[in-house]
């Protein structure tokens, strides 16, 4: 999904595939599994799953058909196996497109790389919440610049990120916005047109001033459509290069490990290269997997 579940912060981190080696993979979330089917509890109201499944077990990136026996009797679906493959082989533009809502956005495996994890070197790429954090926060940008990591801004699940929630109505869930920091190191004639800073930084001063004027915080139940009408704004005045969603099988990139995203407008991938960020053509006859994050 574009930006991740609202319930565990405003920045995601994409890491590398070739830091997979040494990553543990469990059929659910073992903290929400500990909230709902054992003694902890929290703030937050989960969906109920099936405590009588038993706890998540454990697999690996290469071994893990165990676990989707698990994960549909836990989640109490059994139609799990069939949403998350849809949504990883069709997109938002098909017939039926797979839409999510936030029950669904929990219903994941949780993976844990099990040796030190260091940034540098690994990170693909960083996905930082529009709601929470455009217009005010300066530092994810300054970090992204500094490591050389592409930034791209997600439009998360607004109304569920609210407090409380608004609904739990389907939503596609595939919306991220390329920052033009990352577009620094792009083929101007591909993918930068000469005014998108001034326009990135029109929208950001006009979110910091309503942030300041206390008009717009975090998404919230009476402000979610504010945010919703702001990144719409933004995507309509960026142009459709920079608007992306996020990999999948269908989008047979040439090179997974150098792609962070698929023009949401043609569908190609774009990726770095040679130590730019291009939009890269479809390849085929060369089949990938989604990306993992």
């Amino acid at each position: 999904i574009d930006v991740g579940t609202p319930y565990f912060g405003d920045v995601a981190i994409v890491w590398k595939r070739s830091s997979n080696k040494a990553t543990i993979v469990a059929s659910a979330d073992t903290g929400m599994y500990e909230f709902t089917c054992g003694d902890v509890k929290m703030p937050h109201t989960f969906p109920q799953p099936n405590c009588t499944a038993g706890a998540p077990v454990l697999g690996t990136a290469s071994a893990f058909f165990h676990l989707i026996l698990h994960s549909q009797a836990y989640y109490n679906s059994t139609t799990w196996l069939a949403n998350h493959a849809c949504r990883l082989l069709t997109s938002e533009n098909d017939d039926g497109g797979p839409l999510l809502n936030d029950d669904d956005s929990l219903t994941y495996w949780e993976a844990v790389v099990a040796e030190s994890a260091y940034f540098d070197g690994n990170v693909r790429f960083v996905v930082a919440s529009f709601a929470s954090l455009f217009g005010d926060f300066d530092r994810v940008r300054d970090v992204c610049r500094r490591k050389g990591w592409i930034l791209l801004w997600g439009y998360g699940d607004l109304a569920a990120s609210a407090d409380p929630p608004r609904d739990n109505d389907p939503r596609p869930l595939n919306q991220r916005l390329l920052d033009p920091l990352s577009a620094a190191l792009l083929d101007e004639k591909i993918l930068y047109p000469s005014d998108v800073d001034a326009v990135f930084d029109e929208h950001w001063r006009r979110a910091a001033l309503q942030r300041r004027q206390g008009h717009w915080q975090k998404a919230n139940d009476t402000n979610a459509t504010s945010w919703q009408d702001a990144y719409a704004d933004l995507a309509a005045d960026l142009p459709l290069n920079f608007q992306l969603e996020p990999l999948a099988v269908r989008d047979n990139c040439r090179d997974l490990e150098a792609c962070v995203g698929a023009n949401r407008d043609t569908g190609h991938c774009i990726c770095y290269h040679d130590g730019l960020i291009s939009a890269q053509s479809y390849s085929n006859d060369h089949h990938e997997t989604p990306e993992q994050s």
